[in-house]
């Protein structure tokens, strides 16, 4: 089957690479020579579902072909599955940004399930949801020229979410009034995908 999803390539060739609609999601490290990349996968199902090796969690290989700030397109392969890759540029990534612009109160609240994050000024955070869980980390912008944020999430009191998270976000637009942070972080057995918004 297909569906669209959303990729993003970090300065130092983290790729997360997730459908919002299907609640996958993919992380990947690639090293690029010229216009060909080539790298190993984990991937994350939503919960409840299991990919073709009838896990949560599947692995896998990846080879791209890139054309800059044009497409990637190329293949991937894990144990039960393969398939194929098409993305297209999107320029809203060079969006000049700065720590400063996540600072405040983030989170969301749909049907009684929330969460209330704050980030402060020196990017660290703290927060807590619905389900009790609390949250501590820190976000970081290793370059002003991309779109890109590092995050490093600690979970406690989740039972088996506890534990630490590492990953990426960045703003949904180019237009900072428009402003929802997609945040896609992930350890070896779990991922969270989540869209938060200015509280």
């Amino acid at each position: 089957r297909t569906f669209d999803v959303l990729g993003i390539v970090a300065p130092d060739n983290e790729v997360r690479i997730f459908s919002l609609s299907e609640g996958t999601q993919y992380k990947a490290n690639i090293r690029i020579s010229g216009n060909n990349a080539t790298g190993t996968f984990t991937g994350y199902a939503p919960d409840g579902y299991v990919f073709a090796n009838n896990s949560s969690v599947t692995t896998g290989t990846v080879s791209l072909t890139v054309q800059e700030k044009a497409t990637i397109r190329g293949s991937y392969s894990s144990p039960g599955d393969n398939g194929t890759i098409s993305l297209a540029y999107d320029a809203f990534a060079e969006r000049q940004t700065s720590l400063q612009e996540v600072v405040g109160r983030w989170g969301y609240n749909f049907i009684g399930n929330w969460i209330d994050m704050t980030i402060t000024s020196n990017g660290s955070f703290s927060g807590f949801d619905s389900d009790g869980c609390q949250y501590t980390g820190t976000i970081t912008l290793p370059n002003t020229a991309w779109d890109i944020f590092d995050v490093t999430l600690n979970a406690s009191q989740c039972g088996d979410y506890d534990g630490t998270y590492t990953g990426l976000a960045m703003f949904n637009d180019s237009d900072p009034a428009s402003d929802y942070l997609l945040v896609m972080i992930s350890n070896s057995r779990f991922s969270i995908l989540e869209v938060f918004e200015p509280l």
